[in-house]
Order: C-alpha cells, then sequence, then structure tokens
C-alpha cells in the first residue's frame, strides 16, 4: 500500500530573489544619480551657451553723451551786400546729435524749398546772403537726449565803396598815384604845395572819404606798411606823438 506524504510547509524553502541583491541595488542607483548629474550638467551648459548667444544677439546700450560742436567754419567773416556766405558744422554724441542753424535767432528749416531771400539751408551747409548793411547772428545748435551744444559766429555785412588818398595830407616822401588809390614812399621829395593838413614829418597820408560806424577795408601792400583809424583833427606837424598812427 502506498503511503503518500504531506508536505512539510516548515521546511518548505522559497527561491531567493536575486533581483534584490543589495549591491546591484546601489549601483542602479549610482547609475541613475550618474545620468542625473550629467543631464543636468548638459542643460547648464545648454542654458549657458543660449545666454552667451543671446547676449551676442543683443545689442549693448551705449551710454549717452552729450553733443559738442566738432567743427565749425565760415567761408568770410565780413559781407559785401549781395555776395553770399556759407558755413559748415559738425557735432559729436552719443545719441547721435541733429544740428539745427539759427539765422538772427530765427530757425532755419532744412533743405527747405521757400526761396529764402536773407539765409537757407541746403545739404547741411547754411547760406547767408548780404541783403543790407548790418551785423547777422549766425548759430549752429546740436541737440539729442543727453543734451544741447551750440556754437556762435558774427558776420558784418557792409557797403563796399572806394576809398581815396588825400593829397592835402600826404607827407612829401609819399608819392600818389593818379587815381589817389596807391602810395609809395620814395627818396626825393615831391615838391606838394604847402598845406595845412599835409604831415610835414611822419611818412603819413590820410584816405579822403570819412567813415562812421563799424568798417572793412582791403589793402594791398608790400614792405612795411602801418595802417591805423584816427580822426580828422590828429597832429600834422612836428615829431609829436599824437601825430603818429
Amino acid at each position: 500500500m502506498d503511503t503518500v506524504s504531506e508536505p512539510d510547509h516548515a521546511l518548505t524553502m522559497e527561491p531567493e530573489d536575486k533581483s534584490l541583491d543589495p549591491r546591484k541595488t546601489s549601483h542602479r542607483r549610482f547609475a541613475l544619480k550618474s545620468c542625473n548629474i550629467v543631464l543636468l550638467i548638459f542643460g547648464l551648459l545648454s542654458f549657458l551657451l543660449i545666454s552667451l548667444q543671446f547676449s551676442s544677439v543683443m545689442p549693448t546700450e551705449e551710454e549717452e553723451e552729450a553733443p559738442s560742436i566738432t567743427e565749425f567754419h565760415s567761408s568770410t567773416h565780413v559781407l559785401p551786400v549781395g555776395q553770399t556766405a556759407r558755413y559748415t558744422c559738425q557735432a559729436g554724441g552719443t545719441p547721435e546729435p541733429t544740428v539745427e542753424w539759427l539765422h538772427n535767432g530765427r530757425p532755419l528749416e532744412r533743405n527747405s524749398t521757400v526761396n529764402q531771400s536773407e539765409a537757407w539751408v541746403e545739404r547741411g551747409f547754411l547760406f547767408v546772403r548780404g541783403g543790407r548793411y548790418g551785423v547777422n547772428m549766425v548759430c549752429c545748435m546740436a541737440s539729442n537726449s543727453a543734451g544741447t551744444a551750440n556754437h556762435s559766429a558774427e558776420l558784418l555785412v557792409f557797403d563796399a565803396c572806394e576809398l581815396t588818398l588825400d593829397p592835402n595830407t600826404a607827407n612829401g616822401h609819399l608819392s600818389l598815384s593818379e587815381d589817389n588809390r596807391k602810395v609809395t614812399q620814395v627818396e626825393e621829395d615831391q615838391s606838394y604845395p604847402d598845406h595845412q593838413d599835409r604831415f610835414d614829418y611822419y611818412l603819413q597820408v590820410l584816405g579822403r572819404e570819412a567813415l562812421t560806424g563799424r568798417c572793412y577795408w582791403e589793402v594791398e601792400w608790400e614792405g612795411r606798411v602801418v595802417i591805423g583809424v584816427t580822426y580828422r583833427g590828429i597832429t600834422r606837424r612836428g615829431r609829436d606823438v599824437d601825430g603818429l598812427l
């Protein structure tokens, strides 16, 4: 007769779960941490590169600098009636300043199509036409968000006239041309007739036309020449310093 033995539950052995090996588990955790660290470092490097690229693309904000007039030039400071003077002006600053012209305190429009009888702006240049006798005030003004700067100048407009020399005042060693517009010093006495207005010692001659107000004249000369302005009552006789120009 066969006998059947019942299993002894107390002696039953479960197979060992190798997946729960502590050494392998620690290795997996270490690998996972290492992977996370690598991903974090890669992310930081990517962010840094993106930041650098963004910084290189974005323009750096420049510091503002108040404008300054770097160049101011005029073709002349005196102008006969009917002629034209030209002015140039350049300015520097950050941001780049705008340049505006003023004539006698009045702003002028840039490249204005309106026909200006006295002053106008064309291609950045200021043109002033001498319409009548007097002093013109010219101003170049530069401005930006940081401030303003300006440079002013005077332009004298005059009526031209021919000046002649008075032969009755010429010293005897001064020779006058026929039109009395040229004088030359000579060694030989010119034997001028005696006249109370003549300089008898100083080699001088006066102009015939009287000058009033603000005047300008042009003179061509050779050698040593002294030019001056005096009153009609200047001393003509002897070596008195009151008779010297």
